[in-house]
This record gives C-alpha cells, sequence and structure tokens, in this order.
C-alpha cells in the first residue's frame, strides 16, 4: 500500500521533521510505503485536479491547508 504524508512547506525545525520521521518508520514497519509530500509540492496542480501526479491510496495529511486537503478529498 501506498501513502502520503502531506506536511506544511514552511514548517522547518529539528522537532517537526523527528514527527514526521516517526510517522515514516511506522509506516515502514507496518509494510506502508508512506512518502513525505510538502504541500507546496501538490499546490501546483490543485486546480489542474492533480492529473500530472499517480495519487496514492491514501493521504495523511498533517497541515492546516483546508482548500489543498479538499482537493486530494475530491481528486
Amino acid at each position: 500500500m501506498r501513502g502520503w504524508l502531506v506536511v506544511n512547506s514552511f514548517l522547518d525545525s529539528a522537532k517537526f521533521d523527528e514527527i514526521y520521521d516517526l510517522l515514516l518508520a511506522a509506516a515502514r514497519k507496518h509494510g506502508i510505503a508512506l512518502s513525505l509530500v510538502r504541500g507546496d509540492e501538490l499546490c501546483g496542480v490543485v486546480g489542474e485536479g492533480f492529473r500530472e501526479r499517480e495519487l496514492p491510496a491514501f493521504a495523511i495529511f498533517w497541515d492546516k491547508d483546508i482548500m489543498l486537503a479538499r482537493e486530494l478529498e475530491n481528486a
């Protein structure tokens, strides 16, 4: 199973990186291919309906960008 961990692009600190690493490690432990994706990596394709990206089976949305979350949910 493949998923995304969508995080805030502008929160750049060791503490957030530690949390992301813990989540990614837990996913690996359970055989889940979880990839870290920063919100700004997806913003360019929001209006295009994510056609240029292969969407995963699920996304853990660890950000507060409600518009981006809705676009992902409707993709």
